[in-house]
């Protein structure tokens, strides 16, 4: 049920990435994880199985849809060249990282729920972050793209004169 489930969520990805833009995803995507994993800790806490499997399909359609290929898409977009290595050196190595820990930690005193617990305030601190910090790029040029993060721009760093 989880693999159909994941299939037909990464298919349904390419029509919802040509529909929404990057940041309306992103936010929509995290807070729905956020409610996800809060709700996977309560019905793992309850020993409801069913809300678990269930949960773990919403989490799978969620993440599939937003999350997961947003991500890679707009890395792509507004990354030139050495940036573009560094940003997916940075989505590899967080992989990597929650593949290392997740299941030691399933198994440490702070328990299955406390696990979903603790990725739903990383999800919940991301939309905030999301919100702040990451603008739209939907209708721009890819050359706009390119220049939303150029020192001196709204969303680049600040560039300090005679400094």
């Amino acid at each position: 049920m989880i693999g159909l489930v994941n299939w037909l969520s990464a298919c349904t990805s390419v029509l919802t990435m040509s529909c929404f833009g990057r940041r309306t995803l992103l936010l929509f995507g995290h807070s729905g994880i956020f409610i996800t994993y809060v709700l996977l800790g309560i019905f793992t806490i309850t020993g409801n199985d069913m809300g678990v499997l269930v949960m773990m399909c919403v989490f799978l359609l969620i993440y599939q849809n937003t999350s997961g290929p947003v991500t890679w898409a707009y890395a792509a977009e507004t990354c030139c060249d050495v940036s573009l290595g560094v940003a997916l050196l940075s989505l590899y190595s967080t992989i990597f990282v929650l593949n290392l820990t997740t299941e030691p930690l399933m198994h440490s005193p702070l328990g299955q729920q406390g696990v979903f617990f603790l990725f739903a305030g990383c999800s919940f601190v991301a939309v905030f972050f999301m919100w702040k910090f990451v603008p739209e790029t939907k209708g721009l040029t890819d050359a706009e793209k390119k220049r939303l993060f150029y020192p001196g721009s709204k969303w680049g760093p600040k560039v300090v004169e005679g400094g």
